[in-house]
């Protein structure tokens, strides 16, 4: 499943989604790749910049909606119930060094990931579901570049799909134990 990153975020977080689609149970995801991707509201109304080419025209103009409808508002708002019937598959969370704000949105997705599901950032099996969160930043590549350069031949945004590649491969039987 390739989505945008804000996307995949949310369907994990809100699995309501899949289940009115009729789509695949969000516990069928065996991991995410999120890359560069607006997580936090509250940080999104921060830049100008992306507040008025994202932001309003995305999401509005009401404050008190926006919360809903990102990631990391969802799972703080979340009830210890709801929380705890959340599949949330081993996730990388992957930024340039170059990325018009949404690096800071990165380690903000990934404690709300942590404080939601009691996870870790070193892969290994639990007696409960928990989630395991990894975070890197590429560097020598700008948001532009790395979102229009991967799968073009010899451009060096293909080291994205590497890292994703390898990060997916590396421990997999440690990462995805709970699955079976």
């Amino acid at each position: 499943l390739i989505l945008g990153s804000h996307l995949a975020m949310m369907l994990c977080v809100c699995p309501h989604f899949m289940e009115n689609a009729k789509g695949p149970s969000c516990a069928n995801l065996h991991g995410v790749v999120a890359m560069s991707g607006p997580y936090c509201a509250s940080l999104m109304a921060q830049k100008w910049i992306l507040r008025t080419m994202y932001l309003h025209p995305v999401f509005g103009n009401r404050p008190s909606a926006w919360e809903a409808m990102f990631p990391v508002g969802v799972l703080r708002n979340a009830t210890a119930a709801e929380l705890k019937k959340l599949h949330i598959p081993p996730t990388l969370i992957v930024n340039v060094d170059r990325d018009w704000g949404l690096e800071d949105h990165a380690p903000v997705l990934e404690t709300a990931l942590l404080e939601a599901k009691g996870g870790c950032s070193e892969p290994r099996v639990h007696s409960e579901p928990r989630v395991h969160v990894e975070r890197t930043v590429v560097e020598g590549l700008n948001h532009f570049n790395s979102m229009t350069g991967v799968g073009k031949r010899g451009h060096r945004a293909n080291l994205l799909i590497d890292l994703a590649v390898g990060w997916a491969t590396r421990d997999r039987e440690t990462k995805f134990a709970r699955l079976h």
